[in-house]
């Protein structure tokens, strides 16, 4: 049964804890049968939130996302664990037979780690399956935190004993999966889609349509003005070709980059 084999976990903290009647309601609409332990893992303890079927795991209060996950594995008795966030909402049906199918070739084929979404693109390799691919970790956010199925061990892998942020965190896991040579894959078979809702902590403007025509509540956050949006989707776009452009170009401006003084969420070396 897949209950024996996998885990929901949805990363989160008590400033999000407005998203999570809407994902709750979302999740509980689209995989009514999910039968799996499902865990909402945050740092401060919400006594006045319950939500039939799903834990709330508190590590305690200030606790950054690496701290949690630590405070969390040795209660976490699956080899598998499919891992979102708050703000990713499951407004899609999930069918629980191809998610039990990822785990069983997860299982067959020894992958640590498979991606259900498809940013960043990257070279990928085929495989026996049409739709899961294997690609290398020689590039940054290869393994990243949007919507994945990973092995236990393998989370536990990618922890060190600093305390990280989330966006820390994430920049260290390709470089931490490289180390280890674990075996990643990504899937293209839409198995868990998500509309990603939050951006720097304001409502993205196709989500906030989509909320007001369900009429799901997330508290007073902040609509992102046009103009925002307009000047994240260039980055976004930017981003896209940069990642892909060659490696020694790729590598060239962004020393440049770093030279006039901007910032590298790259985990690669100069």
């Amino acid at each position: 049964m897949l209950n024996d084999k996998l885990t929901l976990l949805i990363h989160s903290c008590d400033k999000f804890s407005d998203l999570w009647d809407a994902h709750v309601k979302l999740l509980n609409a689209n995989w009514p049968n999910r039968e799996i332990r499902t865990i909402i893992l945050t740092d401060k303890p919400r006594p006045d939130l319950n939500y039939p079927g799903i834990e709330i795991i508190a590590a305690g209060n200030g606790k950054e996302i690496t701290d949690r996950i630590r405070y969390l594995l040795p209660l976490i008795k699956t080899e598998y664990v499919l891992v979102t966030l708050d703000d990713y909402f499951p407004i899609y049906p999930i069918d629980t037979s191809r998610i039990n199918r990822l785990v069983d070739i997860m299982e067959e084929r020894g992958y640590d780690y498979i991606r259900l979404f498809k940013e960043p693109k990257c070279h990928l390799f085929n495989t026996e399956d049409q739709k899961i691919f294997t690609y290398s970790l020689d590039r940054d956010y290869r393994v990243n935190l949007y919507s994945g199925i990973w092995r236990k061990t393998f989370i536990s892998d990618t922890l060190s004993e600093n305390s990280l942020t989330a966006w820390d965190y994430e920049v260290s896991l390709t470089p931490a999966a490289a180390k280890i040579n674990a075996k990643c894959a990504m899937s293209k078979g839409n198995e868990f889609p998500i509309l990603d809702v939050v951006r720097k902590g304001k409502v993205l403007r196709t989500a906030a349509r989509y909320l007001r025509t369900h009429n799901l509540y997330i508290g007073d956050r902040q609509i992102m003005p046009l103009k925002d949006t307009i000047l994240l989707n260039i980055k976004i776009c930017g981003q896209r070709v940069f990642r892909n452009t060659p490696k020694p170009v790729f590598m060239a401006v962004r020393n440049i980059m770093m030279a006039l003084g901007m910032k590298s969420f790259s985990g690669e070396k100069k």
